[in-house]
């Protein structure tokens, strides 16, 4: 686990939060920014992090020349929280090393009550924080890429009547609602992207884990080449744990590739860069998560990427929170629709040229 999560502005959040239930605040005044800074020995910015989340639940108010107000009903701050509902969103260490598009999407949900009237309050948490061991009786719990040795946990949350919303599990879970992209349609997409570029020799890097989004890609990209009447060449589908074996040769037999985790773009860029293949002129790449800083390594192209569509998925997720009873456990939903983003590593390809082997490639001159 990272040694600053969870972030300082969650702890200082969840202190005001228990401050104002308990009634400390019988002025109904919470300070000023500065003095919330002095106190808690923290910066304006974390200061202004953990009281926009209170802000969006209704629970404080910011004036100039007043300080934070709480918003209590009938004189009494602690019901100005009564209605609030606590949600652990538990976060994979890969979503919080790739960046925050999760944590925006959720507080986008949550930044007013939801169309039934119920206001909820996100608490972000790695799959590794023991505080999911102890939170009391959620109404929800929303667990991104959720690890194996936590399922028996959610589980038992989900037996004493919690839901939970799994959004792309290993593989469907029976007591969550699971939340899966289409990956079968997006492969198509890629493989007519590869097709519009002259690109028919096409491989897929990806895992032979069981893992079931890896097979989803796998199936998807399958289907695809027989659907665009393209012959699958031997070793078009190359498994990563054998890519120092053949890559290689892989990376000069073919001139597209769709590569199904970022570390697989990695590890493609490498071979063709000490194979003397170049991306995109030699091989054409479609990744399905962006590389780090953006752009791919040895090449510095910005990846042709699938992604979601973070609004289609908030409102998936909106629907749910709204009428949860509509979606009973081991359902599988749509997730959101996943779009090719025509970036820089697609290219139109080349003239054909022979290795003295006698295989076909696509070289750029």
């Amino acid at each position: 686990m990272p040694r600053n999560w969870p972030p300082k502005y969650f702890t200082i959040r969840d202190t005001l939060l228990l401050e104002i239930t308990d009634g400390k605040y019988r002025d109904g005044i919470l300070g000023t920014e500065s003095a919330l800074c002095r106190r808690f020995g923290a910066g304006r910015n974390t200061i202004r992090h953990a009281l926009k989340d209170m802000e969006s639940i209704g629970c404080i108010e910011r004036k100039q020349k007043v300080g934070i107000r709480i918003l209590a009903r009938s004189g009494n701050p602690r019901k100005s929280l009564s209605g609030v509902r606590r949600i652990p969103v538990v976060l994979p260490y890969w979503t919080y090393v790739a960046g925050r598009d999760y944590q925006q999407i959720v507080r986008k949900i949550f930044a007013a009550p939801l169309p039934n009237g119920k206001t909820y309050l996100p608490e972000f948490m790695l799959s590794s924080d023991r505080r999911l061991d102890s939170f009391r009786d959620p109404e929800f719990i929303l667990a991104i890429d959720p690890p194996q040795e936590r399922w028996s946990l959610l589980e038992r949350y989900a037996a004493s009547g919690c839901r939970i919303l799994a959004i792309a599990p290993l593989i469907d879970l029976p007591f969550a609602i699971n939340l899966q992209a289409n990956h079968r349609k997006v492969a198509l997409s890629c493989v007519e992207l590869f097709l519009k570029n002259g690109r028919q020799n096409l491989g897929i890097l990806t895992h032979f884990t069981g893992n079931q989004i890896y097979s989803r890609w796998l199936t998807g990209f399958l289907e695809a080449m027989t659907a665009c009447d393209l012959p699958v060449l031997p070793d078009a589908v190359c498994d990563a744990r054998m890519w120092r074996e053949y890559g290689a040769e892989a990376v000069r037999r073919f001139n597209g590739f769709l590569c199904t985790n970022r570390g697989f773009v990695e590890m493609l860029c490498r071979t063709a860069f000490h194979a003397g293949v170049s991306v995109p002129e030699d091989i054409s790449l479609v990744g399905t998560d962006d590389p780090s800083g953006g752009v791919i390594p040895y090449f510095g192209k910005r990846l042709t990427v699938c992604r979601g569509v973070p609004e289609k998925l908030a409102e998936t997720l909106k629907r749910i929170f709204s009428n949860p009873s509509a979606f009973p456990p081991g359902s599988d939903v749509p997730m959101q629709p996943l779009a090719v983003i025509e970036r820089e590593t697609v290219v139109p390809a080349g003239e054909p040229h022979f290795t003295p082997s006698g295989t076909v490639y696509t070289r750029f001159h």
